[in-house]
């Protein structure tokens, strides 16, 4: 059937331009972004002086100044391991010259996979299964006890390497945002309680290491669910 003349100008239009407020919105040219992206990537590094630009008042300082950059970098360093040998934790012994330690590895060992978690924005889940997969058995590993309880050396320097390059948002996106009890209250309505998926998880491999605190992968998460589904109907 032949087209027409109304669908062959429908077909051939410019694209659409909005109007808000008055101001006309054109079309992204996304050639054009990218080309500019592609172009900025080859270009030089930004300098202090650059950056600066965008930061605080207090942040510019130390920008452009290396050796207040420095005393800064060393003073958080110093205070954050200040704060942990004030907390006591089984199996944690300090000692004098970890203070000293200059750098992210400052004494990485005496932390607990929940504080390394914290400390580098990423769940504790996460932290948790890159020790399982650096070969530690999931049995020994304890989240509120230090990593080198349970991992060699071998293992610590390979966790700090996995720690320092990961991005924390991609890792976080990877993990559903409730924990195993809150999926019990809201999203099974108390059909089963939080103990009950412990269980399920524990039978089908799917890793709940915080117990009912836990938040399991979003890969797991619907399998869980069609467990937790089969498990609820065969319990009325």
């Amino acid at each position: 059937m032949a087209e027409t003349s109304a669908v062959r100008r429908t077909r051939t239009r410019s694209p659409v331009r909005l109007r808000v407020e008055d101001e006309e919105l054109r079309p992204i040219d996304f050639e054009a972004t990218e080309r500019e992206r592609v172009q900025d990537a080859r270009g030089p590094k930004a300098t202090p002086e650059q950056l600066a630009h965008y930061l605080p008042p207090w942040a510019q300082a130390l920008m452009l100044d290396a050796d207040a950059n420095a005393e800064y970098e060393e003073t958080q360093v110093r205070s954050r391991a200040a704060a942990m040998h004030a907390m006591r934790v089984k199996g944690r012994t300090w000692e004098e010259s970890g203070l000293e330690i200059q750098g992210d590895s400052a004494g990485m060992e005496q932390f607990t996979p929940e504080e390394l978690g914290d400390d580098y924005q990423i769940p504790v889940e996460a932290v948790c299964a890159a020790i399982i997969k650096l070969g530690v058995n999931g049995e020994r590993l304890k989240v509120r006890q230090p990593v080198k309880s349970f991992c060699t050396q071998a293992q610590q320097a390979e966790l700090l390497e996995f720690l320092s390059t990961v991005d924390p948002i991609a890792v976080r996106e990877e993990y559903v945002e409730y924990t195993l009890t809150e999926i019990a209250e809201d999203e099974l309505q108390g059909k089963l309680s939080p103990e009950q998926l412990v269980i399920l998880c524990s039978a089908h491999s799917i890793s709940a290491v915080l117990g009912a605190e836990s938040r399991v992968c979003c890969d797991d998460y619907p399998r869980l669910m069609e467990l937790a589904a089969r498990e609820a109907f065969f319990s009325n």
